[in-house]
């Protein structure tokens, strides 16, 4: 009996067998068996599957498992399960003079390794779902993290809050350019009173923001540099003195022509 006659034993009954008695120990069993009986069928090509129908079908598990949200651990916790119970099935298939001979060797070896396949495609699956999710909020974050309130026609703010790094500082200018030009904004205050460190690097991203911003026609204020900030910024040699800045937020706006009105509260 050689690899060939291995593989006319994995019949469509016993792949629905191995399929059925895996499924009982598994929450999603019965959504995800069909998938597992067409690729026991898989392993009935001579003298094993190509590895693009593998792969393809290793990628449409994973996508399937994802549905159910599952975890890339579990995953592989639950395959290598079915690994254990289609190889114990197939041996019982055989004849006890079989297994263990030069012949089963290679089959086993080979389907080893198709599985190994399998949970290698498995794990890039997970990890690129993982990498889209995670770039997903990220993006999200950094939109969050630097948001434009217009607090007039062609007037808004710009509230800086937390460190402010290269990558963030990208996010910052991206979206305050499209922010800038979706709400047609001629001024932009940009107040840096929740900022506690303002570097060279920092002051340098700001520069490029500003400039960015000039160039699309927004005149932009700073205000809320902090005592700390400024001292720091003059020990560094950092020169604010090209832009316009501004105290407070309150006080910027209040130049501009704003009023704030205080309501008095009756207590009865």
């Amino acid at each position: 009996m050689d690899t060939n006659l291995i593989h006319q034993h994995l019949t469509l009954e016993l792949s629905q067998r191995i399929a059925e008695e895996w499924a009982k120990g598994s929450p999603q069993g019965d959504d995800l068996k069909e998938g597992l009986i067409e690729f026991i069928l898989l392993l009935r090509s001579m003298p094993f599957p190509s590895d693009d129908k593998i792969i393809r079908w290793a990628e449409k598990a994973a996508d399937k498992r994802l549905d159910f949200a599952r975890s890339p651990s579990l995953a592989i916790s639950e395959f290598n399960r079915f690994k254990r119970i289609f190889m114990d099935n197939v041996k019982e298939t055989l004849p006890d003079e079989f297994v263990g001979s030069p012949g089963f060797l290679v089959w086993l070896i080979g389907t080893i390794q198709t599985f190994d396949m399998v949970t290698d495609e498995f794990l890039k699956t997970f990890e690129t779902h993982s990498d889209r999710i995670l770039s997903g909020q990220q993006e999200l974050i950094n939109e969050l993290s630097s948001p434009i309130i217009e607090v007039a026609p062609q007037v808004g703010i710009l509230p800086l809050i937390g460190d402010i790094d290269t990558h963030r500082a990208k996010s910052i200018l991206t979206h305050s350019l499209q922010d800038s030009l979706k709400k047609e904004l001629d001024f932009l205050f940009i107040d840096l009173s929740g900022v506690a460190i303002v570097d060279t690097m920092v002051a340098q991203q700001l520069f490029r923001i500003i400039s960015a911003l000039n160039l699309i026609g927004v005149d932009v204020i700073l205000s809320g540099i902090r005592p700390e900030v400024a001292q720091t910024a003059i020990q560094m040699g950092i020169d604010f003195s090209s832009l316009e800045v501004k105290p407070t937020i309150a006080i910027a706006l209040q130049e501009m022509g704003f009023t704030f009105v205080h309501k008095e509260t009756e207590i009865l």
